[in-house]
């Protein structure tokens, strides 16, 4: 399968740490066209009526694949503890070490 073009509905998604919707980043953008079966073929993008447009910086990020670099890398412990429902929640909830790493995601509120 090989897609041409990618278009948009929405310029936006819902980002649980912000607690609602939040404007697409341009990696994120580059992510789900990608994902949508672009990935390394040549082909174009745009926007649905629907859709806020692109704007230009924007667009031009994308197609000249520049984007802010990363300082920091999420981390997620893949050492978990399967033996007890307390002893997975701990390992999930184990902090990693260096300064270029940071949680996942936020602590999930657990039922015990």
């Amino acid at each position: 399968l090989n897609i041409k073009r990618v278009v948009f509905h929405a310029m936006e998604k819902f980002k649980y740490h912000v607690g609602g919707t939040a404007p697409l980043s341009p990696p994120e953008v580059k992510q789900i066209a990608g994902r949508a079966g672009r990935g390394m073929a040549n082909g174009t993008f745009g926007v649905t009526g629907e859709a806020s447009p692109l704007e230009d910086p924007v667009a031009k990020a994308i197609t000249d694949h520049r984007f802010t670099p990363q300082r920091k890398l999420n981390w997620r412990n893949s050492k978990l503890s399967f033996g007890s429902v307390d002893g997975l929640i701990q390992s999930l909830e184990q902090s990693p070490t260096g300064e270029t790493l940071i949680k996942a995601r936020e602590p999930m509120t657990w039922a015990r």
